[in-house]
Order: C-alpha cells, then sequence, then structure tokens
C-alpha cells in the first residue's frame, strides 16, 4: 500500500535470525558490515565473491564454531540454492557483474520461495528495505527512506550516533533495567513510571552514575521520592 505521498510504506521490523541460513552476494564496507550484524544475530552467512574472471567464490561464516557437518554449500550459478536462504541480501555490482540470472529473476524466486531480498540502493529487486541501523548497547535503531534516499538514511544515522545514542545513554539503560524492580515497587501506574524515567534522563543522574552505581543509586532513590510527592500534589 502507498502512503499519503506517494510512496510505498514499509512496515518496520526486527528479525529473529539465529539459526537461518543467509546470502551476502558481493563485496565492499556495506557487505562486510551486514555479514558482522547477520553473524552478532546467530545466522550463517554464505558470501559470495565475484573474482576479475567472472567466476564466484563461496565462504561460509558461523557465529560460533563451525559445526562438524558441513551440509552441502550453494551453488550462486543457478537459483536453487534460494530455497535454503531466509534472507538475501545483494551488492549492485555482483548483479550487473554475474552472467547467470537477472535482478527479476532473483526477486521473481525469492518472492516465489518466500525469502526476503534486498539488493542495495536497488529499490526495484527489493521484497524489503535493509534500513541503517546503529547499535549502541541494548540499543539498535534502524533508519529507512524506504528507498527513496539511502545516503540520507546513513546521515541521519551518524547525527543520531553524535547527538543522542552515546555511551552514556547506553550505561543509563542497563541501570534501569537492573533497579526496574525499585521503581516498579514505588510507582504502579506503567504510564508514571514512564514519566519518571523520562524525568532521570533529564536530572543529573547520569553524572552520579559516571563516578560509582553506588551514588548514582541513592540519588535514583532520592530523585523516586520527590517524584512520589509531586504524583500526590497533583
Amino acid at each position: 500500500m502507498d502512503s499519503a505521498d506517494g510512496q510505498k510504506s514499509y512496515f518496520p521490523v526486527f528479525l529473529d535470525l539465529e539459526g537461518s541460513r543467509v546470502a551476502c552476494l558481493g563485496e565492499g564496507a556495506e557487505i562486510e558490515n551486514r555479514i558482522q550484524r547477520l553473524l552478532g544475530c546467530g545466522a550463517t552467512v554464505y558470501h559470495a565473491i565475484l573474482s576479475s574472471e567472472g567466476s564466484t567464490r563461496m565462504e561460509r561464516h558461523h557465529p560460533g564454531p563451525s559445526p562438524d557437518a558441513t551440509g552441502q554449500d550453494p551453488d550462486f550459478r543457478n537459483l536453487y540454492w534460494i530455497r535454503d536462504m531466509r534472507l538475501v541480501i545483494v551488492e549492485p555490482n555482483y548483479l550487473v557483474n554475474q552472467q547467470h540470472w537477472s535482478g527479476d529473476e532473483l526477486l521473481e524466486a525469492c518472492n516465489r520461495n518466500n525469502t526476503l531480498l534486498c539488493v542495495l540502493d536497488r529499490k526495484k529487486y527489493c521484497n524489503y528495505i535493509s534500513p541503517a541501523v546503529l547499535a549502541k548497547g541494548p540499543f539498535q535503531i534502524a533508519i529507512s527512506s524506504s528507498g527513496v534516499s539511502p545516503s540520507l538514511s546513513v546521515y541521519m544515522k551518524e547525527r543520531i550516533k553524535e547527538d543522542l545514542l552515546t555511551e552514556e545513554m547506553a550505561q543509563m539503560a542497563y541501570f534501569f533495567k537492573k533497579y526496574r524492580p525499585v521503581v516498579s515497587e514505588r510507582i504502579h501506574a506503567l504510564e508514571d513510571r514512564r514519566k519518571f524515567y523520562i524525568s532521570l534522563l533529564q536530572s543529573d543522574l547520569a553524572s552520579y552514575l559516571v563516578e560509582s552505581e553506588e551514588k548514582a543509586v541513592e540519588r535514583m532513590k532520592t530523585l523516586l521520592e520527590d517524584y512520589i510527592v509531586s504524583m500526590k500534589s497533583r
């Protein structure tokens, strides 16, 4: 379904790829970045690279120790391998320089086998969009322009990295998780708890956490009592 401005709308989702087989075709920083992220998700990655003579060299990457049973490696000269893949990411030069199948044939085969496909910066050959992703601690922020301007998505990712998603923010997230029971015991309503956590982010709690966790806990308890008093006076 298209959005009000005529652009196709995409539903954002995070996938559990642990134990899945995925294929990354091509070379370059974008492919290498995605291989590392896929391995971090527990996927087995089949990485195909074209030689200068046009032949395909395949490398298999495992998220952990290589299994004893290697199984049958895919033959990228045909499209039968798609049946075994949950997700496929292709660098555009690989698509152009290999001589065995077209982008339309690849997309049709992926759709037929319910396999996710993204040809980087080639929206017409995608059945999903691979966003610009920023990861820090427990956070993963995915930014997509729905294929309109991938470069702008990358720029926005870098701005968020510099201005918002700092190491300090990641430490605060882990701190909140650890002491969530303390807050939940005193503030029962979900909306009130959310407002309290936002107030903590706007307070000086982070500076206490830099000094020590013990000082941060004491400061949080003080702010918690103040917040409860303010709730009662509303």
